[in-house]
């Protein structure tokens, strides 16, 4: 009974409403961290937020990357298939779960995973773990497992699970996927709540939403209902930045990121992060972190 008003209490908590007297624009913009902070305490997991759009606003960037002690253990022996299974495979699996599932990989890791989703495009994958997999999975819950022999690892600090928790905690990262779903549904389709952000936190908002685009100077200013040189002279003067050097900080920081938890090749970032070319993607991020992408993601990650 306690698990179970545990789970109510958070369902409340996150399908709460905030009116636009309510909430001011800095509070709008905690609201992840907060989401996800609260799911963790109440299911005693930790959450990893892999991002397909760079949209949710979370104030540890080790929420990004998917490296738990005894992950991190495994893939220095097992970088190869723990990255195809966790990431690149499951990826173009993506669609097949639309309600979630529970991963179970090679070292009998299990993990519940749950889609953000917003007008049908894809925009993160939550994934919440560690436990070890019980001998029986719930027939409700589907499961994404591993052709790979098991390996014969223990870890005594990880608990194993049981159908009940299993249960719980799929419902739970539903209604944390929907609580975030709803707060993107907010910053897209009622823009209020955004007059009350100072002009710099606005300005940041707008460009890290939309830099991977076709977001320009003139666009930033009409969003802003100003002229495009009052918009450079104050991007200039709030932020000592220009429109250009920010908007490509904030594709790089995102490029980076995509090196550390990602499969995707180098071309693949340099797509994804709206680069129309591979050199020009070498060059921004070689002035940026004065590396190569290649030497950057061999260099830090922590695998």
């Amino acid at each position: 009974m306690i698990v179970v008003e545990s789970a109510k209490k958070f369902a409340k908590s996150a399908i709460k409403h905030y009116s636009d007297n309510e909430i001011t624009g800095f509070i709008m913009l905690d609201i992840p961290e907060e989401a996800v902070a609260c799911f963790e305490k109440w299911s005693k997991t930790k959450v990893t937020v892999y991002e397909f759009e760079p949209i949710f606003y979370l104030s540890k960037p080790q929420r990004f990357m998917h490296c738990s002690k005894e992950c991190s253990e495994l893939k220095k022996r097992h970088l190869k298939h723990c990255v195809d299974f966790d990431f690149t495979g499951y990826k173009a699996k993506k669609w097949d779960y639309p309600d979630g599932c529970v991963k179970i990989c090679h070292a009998g890791f299990l993990e519940w995973i749950m889609p953000v989703c917003f007008k049908g495009k894809m925009l993160a994958l939550l994934m919440a773990g560690l436990r070890y997999a019980p001998d029986a999975i719930p027939q409700s819950i589907p499961r994404y497992d591993t052709a790979l022999p098991k390996l014969n690892i223990r870890f005594p600090q990880i608990k194993k699970t049981g159908g009940e928790e299993i249960l719980f905690i799929m419902e739970g990262l539903r209604q944390l996927a929907a609580r975030l779903t709803q707060w993107v549904e907010s910053i897209q389709d009622n823009q209020n709540w955004q007059t009350t952000l100072k002009r710099d936190e606005l300005i940041l908002f707008l460009i890290k939403q939309n830099c991977r685009g076709n977001m320009s100077l003139a666009s930033l200013a009409q969003s802003l209902h100003l002229s495009s040189s009052r918009t450079a002279h104050l991007v200039k003067e709030l932020t000592g930045r220009n429109f250009k050097e920010l908007a490509n900080e904030y594709r790089l920081d995102y490029a980076s990121k995509l090196l550390l938890y990602s499969g995707e090749t180098i071309g693949q970032v340099a797509e994804a992060c709206g680069y129309e070319n591979v050199p020009h993607f070498h060059r921004s991020f070689k002035r940026r972190f004065h590396m190569t992408p290649l030497k950057y993601r061999r260099k830090t990650n922590p695998f």
